[in-house]
């Protein structure tokens, strides 16, 4: 079973539906692929969580909205995401309002770099990094990007780290990291989305467009965008990048 594969069938596999020599292969992919099986977890997690909302005899409003905006950095695949969301927006709008209703709608990609900076920069998970300049100029090569402005997306304060390459929402993203003496920021760097999502708050520093969206800010030029995350004001770091460049 490919990747690919493993990927379609999580839906039929969370809901039992699955013949039983396919469930098998399905299993024995999650236990031998590291990547598929972290997938797997994090879909079941999510799954979990929402059926115990949706089942429970009473729902507190404040704990489904916190429950919500924490899971919806799990990285659930696009269209499981999609289906859960709809799922979820319908019991959370009879009961927690439009505010928890807005929290369930974070682009994948955005929940993606959130959940990448918790584990690989928080958690400290054990990753291939590489911190030379001129390495990080090839990485930036194979995204398409003409040069990776390392020095002058550095947030106020910090100096660059190291980085490496990621897959957010299926789509390769170099990675950067950027240290002071009291916090570790993390900057997803890729072309410039063609289409991007239509997010409250969109505005224009320096002729660029910025805007956030849960914990994660972006800024994006004709040469690029730029994600920002792990700070309580990404927005900030945002229009300070935009500003510069």
């Amino acid at each position: 079973m490919t990747c690919q594969e493993f990927s379609r069938l999580t839906t039929e596999y969370l809901a039992r539906a699955l013949p039983e020599a396919q469930r098998a292969a399905y299993a024995a992919h999650a236990q031998s692929c590291a990547v598929c099986g972290a997938e797997l977890a994090r879909e079941e997690e999510l799954d979990g969580l929402l059926r115990g909302v949706v089942t429970a005899d009473t729902v507190a409003a404040d704990r489904v909205n916190a429950a919500v905006r924490q899971r919806i950095g799990a990285e659930a695949r696009v269209q499981r995401t999609r289906a859960l969301q709809a799922m979820a927006a319908a019991l959370v709008i009879g009961v927690a309002g439009w505010g928890a209703y807005a929290a369930l709608h974070v682009p994948a990609v955005y929940a993606q770099a959130a959940g990448d900076h918790r584990r690989e920069v928080v958690d400290g998970q054990r990753r291939v990094w590489v911190s030379d300049l001129r390495e990080i100029q090839t990485l930036g090569s194979r995204l398409g990007l003409a040069a990776v402005p390392v020095e002058t997306l550095a947030p106020a304060g910090h100096t660059f780290h190291h980085g490496r390459l990621c897959r957010l929402d299926g789509k390769l993203f170099l990675h950067l990291t950027y240290r002071s003496s009291e916090s570790e920021i993390s900057l997803f760097v890729q072309k410039p989305d063609t289409a991007p999502a239509a997010l409250i708050g969109r505005d224009t520093v320096n002729g660029h467009s910025c805007w956030q969206r849960g914990d994660v800010a972006a800024v994006q030029t004709a040469e690029m965008q730029v994600l920002v995350t792990g700070t309580a004001e990404p927005a900030v770091i945002a229009r300070y990048a935009a500003g510069r460049l």
